[in-house]
């Protein structure tokens, strides 16, 4: 009878020391139910109350396009006058060359052929003719040899830099803005219009607008 005690004894702490052992290490949870052992699997974040973690999508980098290209309106004393869309980056010559060249009797001194192309652009090419005409009529030498400025105002559509310098308060840079506002948006409208160019405002055109024509 006490040996049958002593082995059920030894048989229960080795089935505990198994039971430990195959415990030991795992979240695993035994479970005994009639006689029976269950093994559990061990809970998730989300059975412990855990958010899952979201996956990770690295940010995509943004493409910056650059435009097609920029599309000018060449015209005047050109040979094919039009729309043209050329290369970022190119000059007035590059849109001059693409309308087929200068004619014969443009005044290519006039623009500056080097300055950038900006879309949107319209560049008149005059001729000489014309700009001949406007410096005729800048001064007039009278009779008495003073200058006779009744029918000799500046053309603000036709003066060249010097031509526009002669006039109270306009120097090279505001010169130099005038000719290029013409070549971006063509001709004034109204002698009132040359108030569009920075720097120049109602005190100065007051000051040019008797010497100013367009």
């Amino acid at each position: 009878m006490k040996k049958n005690i002593l082995y059920f004894i030894v048989v229960l702490i080795l089935s505990s020391a198994l039971v430990s052992f195959a415990g030991c290490g795992s979240d695993e949870a035994v479970i005994e139910l009639d006689g029976e052992r269950f093994l559990q699997d061990p809970p998730t974040d989300i059975d412990r109350g855990q958010p899952e973690c979201a996956a990770i999508v690295p940010d995509e980098p943004m493409e910056i396009t650059e435009p097609d290209g920029v599309t000018v309106y060449v015209c005047g004393a050109v040979n094919s006058p039009g729309v043209y869309t050329l290369d970022p980056g190119l000059r007035i010559v590059d849109a001059v060359s693409a309308a087929c060249g200068l004619r014969e009797d443009a005044d290519e001194c006039y623009v500056n052929l080097a300055t950038l192309l900006e879309d949107g652009q319209r560049i008149y090419i005059p001729t000489r003719e014309e700009t001949a005409e406007s410096r005729g009529e800048l001064i007039t030498v009278g009779t008495d040899g003073s200058s006779d400025r009744d029918g000799g105002k500046v053309n603000i559509n036709l003066a060249d830099a010097a031509e526009l310098m002669t006039l109270p308060g306009i120097g090279e840079a505001k010169a130099s803005l005038i000719i290029e506002y013409r070549n971006q948006n063509g001709r004034f409208g109204t002698i009132e219009d040359i108030m569009k160019i920075s720097g120049i405002k109602e005190g100065m055109f007051n000051r040019i607008k008797d010497r100013i024509c367009i």
